[in-house]
């Protein structure tokens, strides 16, 4: 459960009132004349949906229009600056693209990134955009980046992405709206959630894991342990709950 909070610009004063979000995640929202949030609804039929509200005073105020709704997943959006345009992710054509579009309507789509890409975001300025590759080498990210001018008959035109650098990240699932990396306002450094750690990461399945359970319980039963994640070396702490208990 998500909720979008709303507070003055200026003072002191706690942030109030409540919109609910039950299976949406906030992506972006414009701070213009005319202001909107613009968020991710997973749908179990239409999967992830891109759909947007006009705020009022800082409050959802119309109803919800769904922007993006088709089979396919469509997340991780953001408005330009000018809040004319909207980047997004979508993999349509099956596989990971960007994809921008006039906002909130008006004809035309440009595909930005030409071989899998996700995590879309824009330069302060809207002329370039920034989005994450899968580079040859496994278990690595690439920051990508892309012009963005218009192209003189009320469209864009995007130049070739061209490679900013390589790092070991945390992969993120783009229908889920989250970012491994922020830009700074001065165009030239990013902060990024990169590994530390040098070793490939591995799976370990585990056999007969209903022993294991079994052995951890307390000798009245009443109780058993949860061994957390898929890698008992990478997890070692278990949470103790009353057998039978809905911990959820």
């Amino acid at each position: 459960m998500f909720a979008l909070l709303w507070a003055p610009e200026k003072g002191l004063s706690p942030p109030s009132g409540c919109w609910g979000f039950f299976n949406r995640l906030l992506g972006d929202y414009c701070t213009g004349a005319d202001r909107f949030a613009i968020y991710t609804e997973n749908n179990p039929k239409t999967r992830a949906d891109i759909w947007y509200v006009r705020l009022e005073s800082g409050k959802p105020g119309a109803q919800a229009v769904r922007l993006l709704g088709t089979a396919a997943d469509e997340s991780q959006c953001q408005l330009s600056p000018d809040g004319k345009w909207l980047v997004y992710y979508s993999d349509e054509t099956g596989e990971s693209e960007v994809y921008i579009r006039p906002f909130p309507m008006g004809p035309g789509v440009w595909q930005v990134s030409v071989d899998t890409a996700r995590e879309p975001r824009w330069r302060s300025d809207g002329r370039e955009l920034y989005f994450i590759a899968a580079p040859p080498n496994r278990g690595a990210e690439r920051l990508m980046a892309a012009a963005v001018e218009p192209d003189g008959h009320g469209g864009l035109r995007t130049g070739a992405p061209e490679k900013l650098f390589d790092f070991r990240g945390i992969s993120v699932v783009p229908r889920n709206n989250r970012w491994s990396y922020s830009k700074h306002p001065d165009r030239q450094r990013f902060l990024v959630n990169a590994l530390t750690a040098t070793e490939q990461p591995t799976v370990n399945v585990i056999l007969n894991w209903q022993r294991a359970v079994t052995s951890q319980m307390n000798p009245d039963r009443r109780w058993y342990a949860f061994i957390g994640g898929i890698s008992l070396r990478m997890f070692s702490t278990a949470v103790l709950t009353p057998a039978g208990r809905n911990t959820k």
